[in-house]
């Protein structure tokens, strides 16, 4: 379990990033309904890399591509986390994005949802993937991070965050 200064430490840096909007993203139910395991954690993280992906090609087009995991050229702000991985069920995704390059919101969300709909086993429900604007970076972040806590030490994907620095 992290201790309180590490945990402060993770909400210091994530509140300052450059982030506008939050995005909660759920898996097919009978996919994060699985049995954990090491092989089904890296098919998550997976997933979740197909999708950092869709969001870069949806909102900067081919400009930004990829070369040895790494992406060239222009790229969201991306900041992703797991929550209920302990739980055995309901494993979703919360992320935390910035340097969108428009900003009409009914544009952005279009691109969000037709991103996550590239992934596969994403849940095709409507309500599968909600974007909002976000108003409380803090907030939003203590949110997103409330596993750090006790749950699950590992909900932030580190090596997944995104930067445009």
């Amino acid at each position: 379990m992290m201790t309180q200064n590490e945990i402060n430490s993770w909400i210091t840096f994530l509140s300052s990033l450059d982030v506008d909007y939050s995005c909660t993203v759920l898996l097919h139910r009978g996919f994060s309904n699985s049995k954990r395991t090491e092989n089904f954690k890296e098919d998550v993280r997976r997933l979740l890399k197909i999708f950092i992906r869709q969001l870069n090609i949806h909102f900067y087009g081919t400009k930004s591509t990829k070369t040895k995991d790494k992406y060239m050229g222009p790229k969201l702000t991306i900041v992703p986390v797991m929550e209920n991985w302990n739980l055995g069920t309901d494993l979703h995704f919360h992320l935390h994005i910035g340097n969108v390059p428009i900003n009409d919101m009914n544009e952005i969300t279009k691109r969000i949802k037709h991103s996550w709909g590239k992934v596969p086993m994403s849940e095709s429900k409507s309500n599968s993937c909600l974007v909002e604007k976000t108003w409380d970076k803090t907030g939003w972040n203590k949110y997103i991070t409330k596993e750090l806590y006790s749950k699950n030490p590992d909900c932030v994907i580190t090596d997944l965050i995104q930067t445009t620095c």
